[in-house]
């Protein structure tokens, strides 16, 4: 399983993140991934606009 992590900054909470990477027996994938994923997180600084469009604030 493919996850994309978007939005990181330095407020994410690292033990949800490691329990993600930890189920998937993987890392989690940037926003520079070409690529389909199956699941995306969104934190750190995102938008509501973000979340409903896609379209990333950074």
């Amino acid at each position: 399983m493919v996850v994309q992590e978007l939005g990181w900054d330095e407020d994410v909470d690292d033990d949800l993140r490691m329990v993600i990477e930890d189920t998937i027996d993987a890392d989690m994938v940037d926003g520079d991934h070409g690529n389909v994923v199956e699941a995306v997180l969104c934190g750190g600084a995102m938008t509501t606009a973000t979340l409903s469009t896609g379209w990333s604030t950074a």
